[in-house]
């Protein structure tokens, strides 16, 4: 860090220093430090698209979504072809609410790069939101065509296809998203979710305490696992299991990482 922070110094420092530095300090949890680095990147050679598109990543991971959104419309504007900047701007604006931006720029990033899977996956969430399903059932199949290693992409296909009543599909995409992501709580509960839609319920009594043993917080695994409880036969079924000694301690509601927003039950 030191040699890097000596050739970013003075009026006529290294860019590619800069960068360097910024991506380092940004790896080592010096956020402010390293947009400090970021900015003087882009001031050094302002016609980088790369060095706008790392300066959003980091501004988008300090909270300032605006700015990285300014950001993410120069690198687009510099390279017109660059698909991770259109994805990743359709993906803010959405998050700041700008739907038709957002879905323009979704679209940008696929006409740029097909086989973009993020791009299709930004793209159904921004379907769904306009109510138009079918079309994004299509992009989340997509999505999985191009990347079924990806646990995200194998989650919205599942809750896609769960909200559009086919059951068959969704619940397998959320147990390839459950096998992907073990340790996310809230594939679990969407997946417990899907299981009592069709009946399962002391399947999804075992994914809600997955749930919890990964989030034992998790305020919906909490509330969905009281309601299926509620149930006599899901009761009796819980009776049968402590006989059978398979019951799990859970702890106490309590603090953690709760990893995505969550989708109601």
């Amino acid at each position: 860090l030191l040699f890097l922070r000596k050739a970013v110094a003075g009026e006529r420092g290294d860019a590619a220093a800069a960068a360097l530095l910024a991506v380092a300090l940004h790896d080592s949890g010096r956020l402010e430090e390293s947009l400090e680095a970021h900015n003087r990147a882009v001031l050094l050679k302002p016609d980088s698209w790369e060095y706008q598109f790392n300066f959003a990543n980091a501004l988008e991971d300090a909270g300032r979504l605006q700015e990285a959104v300014d950001r993410l419309r120069t690198a687009a504007a510099l390279e017109p072809a660059a698909a991770d900047a259109w994805s990743n701007l359709g993906r803010l604006l959405q998050t700041l609410h700008q739907t038709q931006e957002a879905t323009s720029a979704c679209r940008r990033a696929i006409a740029c790069q097909p086989d973009h899977a993020p791009a299709w996956v930004n793209l159904a969430a921004l379907l769904k939101e306009s109510g138009r399903w079918e079309e994004a059932l299509d992009c989340c199949r997509r999505a999985v065509e191009l990347a079924p290693d990806d646990a995200d992409a194998q989650r919205n296909l599942g809750l896609t296809c769960v909200a559009l009543r086919n059951f068959s599909e969704g619940l397998a995409a959320l147990e390839r998203a459950a096998r992907l992501r073990p340790e996310s709580a809230e594939i679990h509960a969407d997946l417990a979710g899907a299981l009592r839609e069709v009946g399962r319920e002391e399947a999804c009594v075992e994914e809600l305490r997955q749930a919890l043993e990964r989030y034992p917080g998790h305020p919906r695994a909490w509330r969905n696992l009281a309601d299926v409880l509620a149930s006599p036969e899901a009761a009796k079924k819980e009776r049968r299991g402590r006989a059978a000694g398979r019951e799990r301690p859970l702890g106490r509601p309590g603090r953690g990482a709760p990893g995505p927003a969550a989708v109601p039950w």
